[in-house]
């Protein structure tokens, strides 16, 4: 779903920050990080936790691992 000629990637522009919100593994991060870099753009694996019911209540958490600088823009 996210590489390949028909993934998410493929529609990326140069300079763009793909923001993974699943709940993939930290492994998984780790392997699609370099290969945005190596396609122009930057990477930042940010899960959402709360669930349905934090989605109801307004109260959902997302916490962000990557590089600081597309984290800062």
């Amino acid at each position: 779903m996210t590489i390949g000629s028909d993934g998410a990637y493929s529609g990326m522009a140069a300079g763009a920050c793909f923001v993974d919100h699943t709940t993939a593994s930290a492994e998984v991060a780790r392997e699609l990080s370099p290969q945005a870099d190596g396609l122009g753009f930057s990477f930042l694996d940010a899960p959402v936790s709360g669930g349905q019911a934090g989605a109801e209540n307004g109260i959902l958490t997302v916490m962000v691992g990557g590089e600081s600088g597309p984290f800062d823009r």
